[in-house]
């Protein structure tokens, strides 16, 4: 596996960039930092909504 092709499924920005490029579907997503930020996603996203972790080694902590 490339190593950009790595670093392009890691940051989800990118990831829906190139799903968007190639007609793939997918769910609207946000990054926040805080959480008015997330009231404020959540808010123009629609509930329900899933918050999780935007990082974490070993899948620790964003799991279910």
């Amino acid at each position: 596996t490339p190593v950009q092709a790595i670093i392009d499924t890691e940051d989800r920005e990118i990831f829906n960039q190139k799903l968007s490029e190639i007609g793939v579907k997918y769910i609207q997503s946000e990054a926040v930092t805080s959480l008015k930020d997330a009231l404020r996603a959540a808010g123009k996203l629609g509930y329900p909504v899933i918050v999780r972790a935007a990082y974490a080694l070993g899948g620790m902590g964003s799991g279910f």
